[in-house]
């Protein structure tokens, strides 16, 4: 069985979080890449290649369609976040690693 998730839009954005101990984010997709810079604590990230557990200075991309779903580990979790389109990787060559050499 299938668990259907929330599939975002297609953007180009860029913030910063801040997170309290309480946060969860449930899976969900996005129609772009999505890059996540760990600044402060520490987070499970859960995908269908596995799950993971990141902290400061760590960087989380996530591909198109991939789903994932993001639990708290600590008083606080602070990223950065960039998400950029599919057809801005193409058109500009942006040297995006393998799938086999960064699993995501």
């Amino acid at each position: 069985m299938t668990t259907m998730h929330p599939i975002y839009a297609s953007e180009f954005v860029a913030y910063a979080a801040v997170n309290g101990a309480a946060w969860h984010m449930p899976a969900h997709a996005h129609q772009c890449y999505e890059l996540l810079y760990v600044l402060d604590g520490s987070c499970r990230i859960e995908t269908d290649g596995g799950t993971y557990i990141v902290q400061p200075h760590d960087l989380i991309l996530f591909r198109p369609y991939q789903r994932h779903e993001e639990f708290n580990l600590t008083d606080t979790y602070a990223v950065v976040c960039l998400r950029f389109p599919g057809e801005f990787v193409a058109e500009h060559r942006v040297p995006l690693p393998d799938p086999s050499e960064l699993p995501t």
